[in-house]
């Protein structure tokens, strides 16, 4: 009721209260947008200076759990301050919690490398993609200057120069040769000979799926039942699969290592990695009755290395007491277990430092490199990490003939690190430089190219000079948790809503030459090619388009250019 003074009615003791907390609400909803709106404006400035953490993961928390405690404080005010009468007040306070509750319940969440909402998939109903009849056999053996049999390409570099790009996309578009849905999963293709190979999850198998690159069909398809599925790392295999003289070597999200013949997809030897590393998997099932497989270890977001073929041996990552593992590629027998580093989720790699080849892999919260006849730790470098929070994802990437490059985001940024060797089996690695504000890659990798670093750092492209690890250029948008690769004098970059773009490869500027839209879904995949065709892929589209390339000039072209530019030929009609 309300109190009379002077004979007047005035608002009630509970009424006052009432209105100053819907006040405080109204306050407390308009200044927390208005603040995240005005740091996601100056997200890139302040990341680079005062707020090295501020990326767009933690921005879309903050927004989350505005949207929470805006939800939550609605519901209180309405329960126990509203004036309004119990069944009004209860009705809107269901309204509300079910307007927050029952999309959580009934869709699945999709996220982008920023952890921001790209949509929903249906938890309860809904059938996998057909993965189709299998045609035919392949031949994997031959090999090419066009083939890109592993992940980031024949050297691991996220390098191609087999092929020279036309720049003008204008004149000469990319030409799409097919598109087609595809299972879940993070895997890139590796090819060769007209071949390309990936995996995808289709229910509740884990596939090992090769198709011809010319018109996509599906040569052949191996399957085992394993199924990794995390709500912010999504659903599939996340590896590269590697071909190596005819065979292919694929790991999955939950251990599964396999050895498959390259012309039919038979399973050569199969080894699974949890339990070689007596690591326990507990077995779920999802709202669609499907099961999956969890990891019960640090690495939260499944399996994502790539199996690396160095001589007779493949090396994996496997756990938090041996870092690697190096197996017989013929026989898959165990041959020698190096290192005691947590894994992380980057890829192994072969570098050849001070004039010996080394494993260098990213660890969980280190770098290390490795002797790879016995996987003896040559060396060590702290990196911090966690496997199931601010992860390592990128690979580390060899500058000149003793630096390595490490990248990272969650605010880490670049490094460069100096390795001298000590002794016959050991070396010092010494940081020559590191910053937050440059190189903060989180789910891609860096190119290098004459003493420039190229990344998606932050989401955004830039170009470092690795002197130093001072900052040339930067993009004027973001390409969002994407991939580059380098392709001659161009650096093609795929964004994560699928944008295909040409880019000017030069340190003093950024430069667009060309773009053209490709797939729908998140496209966290790498790139790879076959020759001039280009294979891109989300977890739920995969394409191949054939890429403009510079024509060779003819014998009357070169005439006619050296008269143009030279006058050293005679005139040509």
């Amino acid at each position: 009721m309300a109190d009379e003074i002077n004979g007047m009615a005035t608002p009630s003791r509970r009424t006052r209260l009432s209105r100053a907390l819907l006040w405080l609400w109204i306050i407390f909803v308009v200044l927390g947008t208005l603040a995240i709106l005005g740091l996601q404006m100056f997200s890139q400035e302040l990341s680079d200076n005062q707020l090295p953490y501020l990326e767009s993961g933690l921005l879309n928390l903050m927004t989350y759990i505005l949207v929470a405690l805006s939800f939550l404080g609605a519901i209180l005010w309405i329960l126990f301050f509203s004036s309004w009468n119990f069944l009004k007040r209860l009705g809107w306070s269901m309204a509300i919690v079910l307007a927050f509750v029952i999309p959580l319940v009934l869709l699945e969440p999709i996220f982008d490398g920023g952890m921001g909402l790209r949509g929903g998939r249906t938890r309860f109903w809904g059938k996998a993609v057909a993965i189709g009849q299998a045609h035919g056999i392949a031949d994997l053996v031959p090999e090419s200057a066009a083939d890109f049999p592993q992940f980031l390409g024949p050297n691991r570099s996220a390098i191609f120069d087999s092929i020279s790009l036309e720049a003008d996309w204008q004149q000469s578009p990319p030409k799409l040769l097919w598109k087609q849905p595809i299972g879940l999963g993070w895997s890139g293709f590796a090819t060769r000979n007209g071949f390309a190979v990936t995996m995808q999850q289709i229910g509740e198998q884990e596939c090992v799926s090769c198709y011809r690159v010319d018109d996509g069909t599906l040569v052949w398809n191996y399957e085992i039942r394993r199924r990794h599925e995390n709500i912010l790392g999504g659903v599939g295999p996340r590896g590269t699969p590697t071909i190596y003289e005819g065979r292919v070597f694929a790991l999955g999200g939950v251990g599964n290592l396999c050895c498959l013949d390259g012309a039919n997809g038979k399973p050569i030897w199969e080894v699974d990695l949890l339990k070689l590393a007596n690591i326990p998997v507990l077995d779920q099932k999802n709202g669609r009755g499907e099961a999956y497989n969890v990891e019960q270890s640090n690495v939260s977001w499944g399996r994502a290395a790539s199996p690396l073929i160095y001589e007779s041996l493949v090396i994996v990552p496997l756990s938090a007491t041996q870092t690697l593992v190096a197996l017989d590629r013929q026989t898959g027998k165990v041959v020698w277990y190096g290192g005691n580093q947590p894994p992380g989720y980057g890829s192994p790699v072969i570098c050849e430092i001070g004039g010996k080849p080394q494993v260098v892999i990213v660890n969980e919260s280190s770098v290390t490199g490795h002797d790879p006849s016995d996987g003896t730790e040559l060396w060590y470098h702290q990196r911090s990490g966690s496997s199931s929070g601010d992860a390592n994802t990128s690979q580390a990437t060899l500058v000149g003939e003793n630096s390595i490059l490490v990248t990272k985001g969650y605010g880490l940024g670049g490094e460069l690190i100096q390795l001298e060797p000590k002794d016959e089996r050991t070396f010092v690695a010494t940081s020559v430089w590191k910053s937050r504000r440059v190189l903060k890659t989180k789910l891609t990798n860096p190119v290098v190219r004459d003493g420039f670093a190229y990344a998606l750092s932050s989401e955004i492209l830039e170009c470092v000079d690795l002197k130093d690890g001072v900052r040339r250029w930067r993009a004027p948008e973001r390409f969002g948790h994407g991939q580059i690769v380098l392709v001659g004098k161009h650096i093609l970059a795929h964004t994560e809503d699928g944008q295909l773009i040409l880019i000017d490869l030069n340190p003093t500027a950024y430069r667009e030459l060309g773009r053209i839209k490709t797939i729908d879904g998140v496209c966290w995949n790498t790139i790879s090619f076959y020759g001039d065709k280009v294979l891109v892929r989300s977890e739920v589209e995969a394409a191949c388009f054939q890429l403009p390339t510079e024509k060779p000039l003819g014998s009357v072209a070169i005439l006619r250019s050296l008269r143009a530019n030279w006058g050293l030929a005679p005139s040509i009609q």
